[in-house]
């Protein structure tokens, strides 16, 4: 991917499945199954929150490592007083790699945003008016 990163790359992935299957085992002993008999529904309830989770740590996971990875370029680039590094050609592949993690970066972040909307809509607040109504101005008038 970007030369030698391949195996910071390979840690960050294995890292965001771990932290996919902590939550979905914490999801799991949080919200025990009620009926014993439909273990489909559980079992298709269970793989999309694996998902839901996959999504969320994969995308916070590769954010960083997007943004240790291009802050470290840069700095090494920007600070050298002799030129040792050069940026790559347009051509390479180092550029397709970064323009497809990046834009898959950018999809999951947009889906987590969409599923934390989309819970908190779901809420409901009830405003409760404690205030005594007084009928003796209605009743004067």
């Amino acid at each position: 991917m970007f030369g030698g990163t391949n195996g910071l790359f390979i840690a960050c992935n294995v890292i965001a499945v771990l932290i996919a299957i902590i939550r979905v085992w914490l999801w799991h002993k949080g919200y025990p199954p009620v009926d014993s008999a439909d273990h489909a529904a559980r079992t298709t309830k269970l793989i999309v929150q694996f998902f839901n989770y996959g999504i969320r740590s994969w995308g916070d996971i590769m954010f960083f490592y997007l943004l240790i990875m291009t802050g470290y370029w840069f700095v090494t680039f920007k600070m050298q007083n002799s030129v040792k590094f050069l940026i790559p050609d347009e051509s390479e592949s180092e550029y397709k790699d970064f323009k497809i993690v990046f834009a898959i970066v950018c999809v999951f972040q947009f889906i987590k945003m969409a599923q934390i909307i989309r819970y908190q809509t779901n809420i409901d607040i009830f405003f409760i008016d404690w205030v005594k109504k007084n009928y003796n101005l209605i009743s004067t008038l």
